[in-house]
């Protein structure tokens, strides 16, 4: 009698527990949600309430919670990684409008990720996160235009979303910038604004932008020759992983 008492309570709890959950506010729920998943405002991270709370949140009809569930799955936090599952919740919340899906998805599209590869997804959703902002998206877009791929290439097109993602600061799109400039696609040939987006791919650390600065500082492109500037953004670039800057100090004989 006391075991079928006790049963009783502990289900009598649980519908209780499921009640309030399913009252919450959504605002409440993606809240207390993020708190759990980072272990903020005094919750300790516990990863399976964050996905509990974020599935209620999802049934309530929540973009954000699709993407957030989307996220776990694909990433294996909280959850066993599943890209079929990751990409069903993306492809929900994309549709949705949630930015972060729609770029998400993309990527899964490009990379063929719980679902079949397909380029042509790929800039759809790619698109639809560059419209509305989302500057990593502006970048890829950029990239199938300048390629053709999952659309007909268009240069033009291709430096429009170069060009976006740089009003942003983005590191790669100065970068692609700079090889717009400096071989004329699309654009007057600019020796000197390619060396300046060059830099300023360079200043935020960015790899290729160093070796490309590097040489232009060695050649003379855009600006003065100057080879101690070279070596020393040669230097940076190797520091960076590049192969090419590399090779560039082993032929200048430098250590």
């Amino acid at each position: 009698m006391i075991l079928k008492k006790f049963i009783l309570l502990v289900f009598l709890l649980m519908l209780v527990k499921n009640e309030v959950l399913a009252d919450s506010s959504i605002d409440v729920l993606l809240d207390e949600g993020k708190d759990y998943f980072e272990g903020t405002n005094g919750k300790e991270r516990d990863y399976a309430k964050a996905l509990e709370l974020f599935l209620v949140a999802a049934k309530q009809g929540s973009p954000l919670a699709d993407a957030r569930i989307a996220y776990m799955y694909q990433t294996g936090t909280g959850a066993n990684q599943d890209y079929t599952e990751a990409f069903k919740w993306n492809l929900k919340a994309a549709n949705n409008g949630e930015l972060q899906a729609q770029y998400n998805l993309a990527l899964m599209y490009k990379d063929g990720l719980g679902t079949e590869k397909s380029d042509t997804n790929a800039f759809k959703w790619f698109k639809q996160a560059a419209l509305q902002g989302d500057v990593s998206a502006q970048v890829n877009l950029g990239l199938m235009y300048q390629n053709g791929e999952g659309v007909d290439k268009n240069v033009d097109k291709a430096f429009f979303w170069y060009k976006s993602a740089a009003a942003q600061n983005d590191f790669m799109a100065f970068y692609y910038m700079g090889t717009f400039y400096e071989e004329g696609i699309s654009v007057k040939k600019d020796e000197k604004l390619a060396f300046e987006y060059y830099r300023k791919a360079a200043l935020l650390e960015y790899g290729i932008g160093q070796y490309e600065l590097a040489r232009c500082y060695e050649y003379g492109i855009g600006t003065h020759k100057n080879m101690s500037k070279a070596i020393k953004w040669y230097g940076k670039a190797a520091k960076r992983g590049s192969d090419e800057a590399i090779e560039k100090l082993k032929e200048l004989e430098i250590k």
